[in-house]
């Protein structure tokens, strides 16, 4: 299945990427997030907190940061705060194969309408330190290579490796990690 929208829920990462301990990376982008809403082409908006504009792409934290999202550009209209937006495309309604593609519902941590609120819907999320983005959306790679990934925020330090486990077979494409910042 190719979805354009990839929704982590961030404490179930653990297990996602431990060859991004052996990158190397003694540079990284500023990672400053950005308050911003969405409005896809269909008329529906998505508030959030974005990390970083590619070509074809934003990558965007859900509002209380415990979801990251990377959301196609062809299904957004508008992007940005108040008057100060920045237009992608024309509205329009989505082919059935478009909305299938998109498969956008909302934040999965979001407060739900009705009934109780769950545990983690109060959770407050500090602001990340360091976010790892796929650099070459929809192509596969290996993991290990530092070439296939854009850092933002705290650089790797020399020798740093992250506690977590993959097995070498399981070779993947992510848009966008956000490794689970230890203190």
């Amino acid at each position: 299945m190719n979805m354009q929208i990839r929704t982590l829920n961030l404490p179930q990462l653990g297990f996602v990427c431990a060859a991004a301990a052996m990158l190397s990376m003694a540079n990284a982008a500023e990672l400053k997030l950005v308050t911003t809403e969405l409005t896809l082409v269909d008329g529906r908006t998505v508030p959030g907190q974005l990390a970083c504009e590619m070509k074809d792409r934003l990558i965007l934290y859900s509002p209380n940061l415990g979801t990251l999202a990377s959301i196609r550009k062809e299904f957004v209209a508008t992007y940005g705060t108040g008057t100060n937006r920045i237009k992608i495309s024309e509205p329009r309604l989505l082919t059935p194969v478009e909305q299938k593609k998109l498969d956008w519902n909302g934040w999965p941590d979001a407060v739900p309408e009705t009934g109780p609120k769950p545990d983690y819907t109060t959770q407050q999320w500090a602001p990340p330190k360091r976010l790892l983005i796929w650099a070459n959306p929809g192509q596969s790679g290996r993991n290990d290579e530092p070439s296939n990934w854009l850092v933002f925020g705290a650089p790797l330090a020399e020798g740093e490796t992250w506690p977590l486990s993959l097995e070498p077979s399981k070779r993947f494409a992510m848009d966008a990690w956000h490794p689970d910042d230890k203190q």
